[in-house]
């Protein structure tokens, strides 16, 4: 190591000058598992030249405690253009990672207990785009879900034109009137034929009250 700054340093309850002079092999207490991963990366900086990134790497600070860092290398260049280091940097993303955890552990949750519903289930934003959708609606329309999702609606597209018209204007009353419909009617289903189905229609919101599908 030939720099180091503070904060670094004062994560691993270090002086920086504890790091200066040292060889990377001598640090191998400071992230206890890591520094096979990370000598590989800076070996491939100073053989390539070019900058790596590594998106999620997990660290063990002294303390036990678990972090999740974003980490850049880049080679260091003399003036005679030879590889000469790595200079790396790290960012904290323990937080944002935790959280986008969190979210994906509720989605999965939420999927899990809507695939529980006899009740054919679907939701899509404005923009048509499915983003909800429960095992009872993809065997209605004898679908997988992911080719459903992320994807422009074409579901309405196998139903009779006027069928698939009232669906539409059923979605437009409920986007513009923000508010519920609750209407029966005759649809004829790809996987079940024709059935006389309740339809229950709400306007989906974000936090700020718009309605948003």
């Amino acid at each position: 190591y030939c720099l180091v700054n503070r904060a670094l340093a004062r994560g691993y309850g270090l002086k920086p000058s504890d790091f200066l002079g040292k060889l990377a092999i001598d640090s191998r207490g400071v992230e206890p598992g890591g520094l096979p991963e990370m000598a590989l990366l800076d070996q491939q900086v100073l053989e390539m030249g070019l900058p790596v990134e590594k998106p999620r790497y997990n660290v063990i600070l002294p303390d036990g405690s678990h972090r999740i860092r974003r980490v850049f290398k880049i080679p260091l260049i003399e003036g005679r253009g030879n590889r000469v280091g790595v200079l790396s940097w790290s960012e904290d993303i323990t937080d944002q990672a935790r959280s986008v955890q969190e979210r994906e552990d509720q989605r999965k949750l939420m999927q899990t207990v809507i695939d529980a519903i006899p009740h054919s289930i679907f939701a899509k934003g404005v923009d048509d785009v499915p983003l909800l959708v429960n095992k009872a609606f993809a065997q209605w329309w004898d679908i997988q879900p992911r080719k459903l999702l992320g994807h422009v609606d074409t579901t309405l597209e196998r139903l009779d034109p006027v069928t698939a018209q009232e669906m539409r204007d059923s979605d437009r009353l409920v986007l513009e009137s923000g508010s519920e419909i609750d209407t029966e009617m005759s649809v004829a289903f790809p996987n079940l034929g024709m059935r006389n189905v309740r339809l229950v229609k709400s306007p989906l919101r974000n936090t700020e009250g718009e309605v948003t599908g």
